[in-house]
């Protein structure tokens, strides 16, 4: 009996927020084609899978909190404007939104050459990514 071989459908879901701050933000690869990367992980772990959807959950950037201002939000969408040009088919952001505590919150303080003190605390702003209308 001879064994059919079948296309494996498979959906990529992906935090763009932790990708981002986890893994390519000091580095030189900002502009990581994410549908190329999984596609190859995928087929390297079952040869005939098939990459039907990329979810690339994401929030503008926004440039009061941004190092590099309206840059960094003009980089954000060229970057998702090239991977939904590329995968029209295949590529999709699903956009939610910023929410940050206006007074702020506690965080502990780093002091070079000092172990962690949770005592030492000092205000920062807290910014959190939020799916909209879930």
């Amino acid at each position: 009996m001879q064994e059919t071989s079948q296309a494996l459908r498979t959906a990529i879901y992906i935090d763009g927020y932790n990708l981002y701050y986890g893994r390519l933000r000091d580095t030189q690869y900002k502009w990581l084609d994410v549908v190329a990367l999984f596609s190859q992980i995928t087929r390297s772990i079952e040869p005939h899978s098939q990459i039907i959807s990329v979810k690339f959950f994401t929030a503008p950037a926004l440039p009061k909190f941004s190092r590099h201002g309206e840059e960094s939000m003009r980089a954000q969408n060229d970057y998702h404007r090239a991977l939904e040009a590329k995968y029209p088919d295949k590529f999709e952001k699903v956009l939610g939104s910023h929410v940050y505590e206006k007074d702020g919150t506690r965080m502990p303080l780093y002091v070079e050459g000092k172990p962690f003190d949770k005592g030492n605390t000092v205000r920062v702003w807290r910014l959190v990514e939020k799916k909209n209308g879930c």
